[in-house]
């Protein structure tokens, strides 16, 4: 049966065939945080975890500048660019108050108890 027009066929050929490997699973993302959420509040609260899943998995060890780049770079892009965690806002310093203007104590001097 195996010679001619049907050696092709794989019960015919004489090593076995063996399926690729089955790559293993990526870690699942804990989006335990999200549980009682409903609506579109859920949408935002699992695509959230996911790019924090996303920042711990792809930019461990960075530091600084280096890591919000990482995280924009690998997890923010395309489809999840309007997810909260990956908002970007600059760091500005708070203003400075303006100084208060120095109060006139001087017509208080000499009241003693509820006068003053």
């Amino acid at each position: 049966c195996c010679s001619g027009d049907y050696s092709w066929v794989a019960e015919c050929q004489t090593t076995p065939i063996t399926p690729a490997p089955t790559p293993a699973p990526a870690p699942e993302c804990d989006l335990s945080a999200c549980n009682g959420c409903s609506g579109s509040q859920c949408s935002s609260c699992r695509e959230n975890e996911k790019v924090k899943c996303c920042f711990e998995e792809n930019c461990k060890g960075c530091s600084g500048e280096q890591c919000q780049n990482c995280k924009q770079d690998k997890c923010c892009s395309g489809d999840y660019s309007w997810v909260a965690e990956c908002q970007t806002t600059p760091i500005t310093p708070a203003p400075t108050p303006a100084p208060a203007p120095e109060c006139d104590l001087s017509a208080c001097n000499g009241c003693s108890g509820s006068q003053c």
